[in-house]
């Protein structure tokens, strides 16, 4: 018996020191701070435990225990979905409020959303304002609270001058953040739909100006002022950043075959196409990347329109819609010709219906080509099930 005694007083003490050893773990995890990332591959978020020891443009370079020692890890921005930054100024429960909140506000609809959003802004601002020992900390609040106010604008514009504002804030004085590249660009897109085109231009530009940014980074500037050019029609101005891009790259840089897509489009634009079949075949065949391909297939397809081919334009739309769709302003483009052209080339209203209800789905909100089909009087179809009795 007392042995039997002895094993199991000898058991209950291993159990406490495994016990107060995940005590510890969990304590020691709770004064860290924690990155969440999206895996591209398995679209599942995951989260890192670490020492955040240094921001840039580029992402987070962030201290984590690897067994027995600690290995810096660099995170880049793309993979970021949210942060929580230890602070003893706020607990964790308080500093997720506003995250909560924001998550909650996305899914509801009707008051509850107005009600969810009021409540996300608050306890972002309440945080963000008691935040004093970590400014990194208190700068990404900053940053969060500007985008909720730019999601908050795509359904209500009156929120879309309110929105600028908290993102001219946090831009002119956060440029080392990791979040300042998607802060930069969202608020000259912004300045861009309420037509302010220098303001957006030299928002762009200073994409090169960041500390430490790398070449690739700073030539985005460049690539995004010539689409500016593009989306505005004004492709002479266009051509000219894209020749000055293209002749930095070389053949091994990954911008190269779109900034060469982008540059046929802005001579198209003017109407001069000698060539540009040819250089748009050759693109299509180089590269892999479906925005790339998804840009090359829409030119051919309004090179073919050109010459009144309109079978041959069709297939090149279709083939963006089905396979080359990853980029809503080439998908907008395609549906706003495929919604004629199944008409007129395949005598099918059905499709040409679906295409158009298609492209006026909220998701391409945002694009040009719907700007355009609205401005054309075009309108989605109704469903047959909303008509009223007269």
């Amino acid at each position: 018996m007392p042995a039997i005694v002895s094993r199991l007083v000898l058991v209950a003490l291993l159990l406490t020191v495994v016990g107060l050893g995940g005590v510890k773990a969990q304590t020691e995890k709770s004064k860290l701070d924690r990155i969440y990332l999206l895996d591209p591959a398995t679209k599942k978020e995951e989260d890192i435990y670490g020492k955040i020891e240094e921001e840039s443009p580029v992402g987070l370079k962030v201290k984590v225990r690897q067994g027995k020692n600690d290995e810096i890890v660099a995170i880049p921005t793309a993979k970021i979905t949210r942060v929580y930054y230890y602070t003893p100024d706020v607990p964790v429960t308080d500093y997720n409020k506003g995250f909560v909140n924001e998550a909650n506000w996305e899914k509801a609809t009707g008051k509850k959303r107005e009600e969810l959003f009021a409540n996300a802004l608050d306890r972002f601002r309440e945080t963000e304002r008691a935040v004093v020992g970590r400014p990194e900390a208190r700068r990404y609040l900053q940053y969060r609270i500007a985008m909720l106010l730019v999601n908050a604008a795509k359904e209500d514009p009156s929120k879309r001058e309110e929105a600028i504002k908290s993102l001219k804030e946090f831009t002119s004085g956060n440029r080392s953040s990791f979040t300042i590249v998607n802060a930069l660009t969202t608020q000259a897109r912004l300045l861009e739909e309420t037509n302010r085109a220098d303001e957006a231009r030299e928002t762009y530009e200073s994409l090169a100006t960041l500390p430490g940014v790398p070449p690739a980074l700073a030539r985005q500037g460049d690539l995004l002022v010539g689409k500016m050019f593009l989306r505005a029609g004004k492709y002479s101005e266009a051509q000219k950043r894209f020749t000055s891009l293209a002749g930095k790259l070389t053949a091994s840089d990954a911008e190269k075959p779109i900034v060469d897509v982008y540059l046929v489009e802005s001579q198209v634009g003017q109407g001069k196409t000698d060539g540009a079949e040819k250089m748009l075949r050759t693109a299509i065949q180089a590269t892999e990347d479906v925005r790339v391909r998804g840009l090359a297939h829409n030119l051919l397809g309004e090179l073919h329109l050109k010459k009144g081919e309109q079978e041959e334009a069709f297939w090149h739309y279709l083939r963006v819609d089905a396979l080359y769709n990853e980029e809503p302003e080439e998908q907008a483009r395609a549906l706003f010709h495929l919604a004629t052209l199944y008409d007129k080339v395949k005598k099918d209203p059905t499709r040409a219906n679906e295409a158009k209800r298609r492209l006026f789905d909220d998701a391409l909100k945002a694009t040009r080509y719907q700007k355009m089909a609205r401005d054309a009087g075009m309108a989605p179809p109704v469903d047959p099930g909303e008509q009223k009795e007269p």
